[in-house]
């Protein structure tokens, strides 16, 4: 569990102005081990977005910092704020910049005061206004999120398999297309760190306080 008291780390990555030349296939290898633990492909879901600030939270922290080439390792409870604000390093980047990764030895990270698996990634997003969220998870955790927001979870079994077979075909059409693109050298503007969004643009996911006993 998080502690209100954990010790703070503060990113102010609104003061940064120097970036390094990346492309789109720079920063983590998200495809290569990731957090799919056996349940899935991993994915990469925005679950945040156009942040002035944001605080995540976790046990036994590892983060990196891409642009300073930064990383360590927090023993215990850590909460790390990162103050994104205005800032220029998408526009120079003429696309979204990764600025950091992190994860938590159990596995759970929490966004303020939401919990979820996996790890989460911060981007600088395409407007200079702020900083986006993205939460790399395994498939059937994501599913499970899901069912909740997209379906009442109290409807009967057969009701929300039906609706996990429709949100993973197209969650992995999705991924797919990430593929597809990224191996041609294209990018996909903001779409090039997440594979879909939390919203009804895509599909409405939640947090580890979202699964029921009918939607794991």
């Amino acid at each position: 569990m998080v502690s209100e008291r954990a010790r703070a780390e503060a990113i102010p990555f609104s003061k940064l102005s120097s970036l390094p030349k990346t492309s789109i296939n720079d920063g983590p290898k998200w495809r290569q081990g990731g957090p799919s633990n056996g349940q899935g492909p991993s994915i990469r879901v925005r679950i945040a977005k156009n942040l002035l600030a944001a605080t995540i939270a976790g046990m036994d922290l590892s983060r990196e910092i891409f642009l300073t080439k930064d990383k360590k390792q927090f023993a215990g409870s850590k909460k790390i704020q990162f103050k994104c604000g205005a800032n220029t390093l998408a526009k120079k980047n003429k696309g979204p910049v990764l600025l950091a990764s992190l994860n938590s030895a159990s596995g759970i990270l929490a966004l303020d005061s939401q919990k979820f698996q996996g790890d989460m990634h911060v981007v600088a997003d395409m407007t200079g206004k702020g900083c986006d969220i993205i939460n790399e998870t395994n498939m059937e955790q994501y599913i499970s999120t899901l069912l909740g927001k997209e379906m009442n979870s109290s409807w009967p079994i057969e009701a929300l398999k039906a609706q996990a077979v429709a949100a993973r075909t197209y969650a992995l059409f999705q991924i797919e297309n990430q593929h597809i693109q990224k191996g041609l050298g294209k990018s996909n503007g903001a779409h090039d760190y997440y594979d879909l969004e939390s919203s009804e643009k895509d599909q409405v996911s939640g947090g580890i306080d979202d699964r029921t006993a009918k939607t794991l």
